[in-house]
């Protein structure tokens, strides 16, 4: 597709790689921090700038603008720090560690030593196939029959829509569970409490 960003394709090139996902997510997340410390940044230095200096003395109040030099001496060194992160944890730079990692390269130190579990476990898709449940032997009560279900109700049962189910996870069929007609033994001791 043509909208898909870089990331989006590198996912699914790498999409059974849990280590390729993992440096996905590493540089992601840098890259997000940067942009931060760039825009934290330059909110510092508009506040700096917009607020303007005002000092009373002897009860006359009297205002001066704000340095602008002040405000961009401030800014400049988180500025430079996102910036650095952005340029350090580019996609190119991503691109090309994927590639030199999917041709047999291994890792670089630095990039292994920044490797964490919490970039491991972050868009993990994992596959789930349903498993028929085992049929459970119907309990007789001690000295009454069990009751047998028709084959009419049996086909009913089996046959009936669970829309709930198909609805929030259509890839797994649920077996219908049979229903059970046991008669109710009343409790002597509970009906008259």
């Amino acid at each position: 597709m043509a909208s898909e960003t870089l990331k989006q394709r590198l996912r699914g090139q790498y999409l059974h790689n849990d280590t390729a996902q993992a440096i996905i997510n590493l540089y992601s997340k840098r890259q997000m921090g940067g942009a931060g410390w760039v825009f934290a940044s330059f909110l510092t230095a508009i506040r700096i700038a917009s607020s303007p200096n005002s000092t009373n003395l002897n009860g006359a109040v009297t205002t001066e603008p704000a340095p602008v030099g002040a405000a961009f001496a401030v800014a400049t060194p988180f500025l430079a720090y996102g910036v650095g992160k952005i340029i350090h944890y580019s996609n190119g730079r991503l691109k090309t560690i994927l590639t030199d990692y999917a041709a047999g390269k291994p890792l670089a130190r630095s990039v292994r030593r920044k490797l964490k579990p919490r970039f491991f476990a972050q868009y993990q898709r994992v596959p789930v196939q349903a498993v028929p449940a085992p049929k459970a032997p119907t309990p007789a009560v001690a000295g009454q029959p069990v009751q047998k279900k028709s084959a009419q109700v049996e086909s009913t049962i089996q046959a009936a829509p669970t829309p709930m189910l198909e609805n929030a996870m259509p890839n797994i069929d649920v077996p219908a569970l049979p229903v059970q007609q046991t008669p109710v033994q009343a409790v002597p001791e509970l009906l008259t409490k």
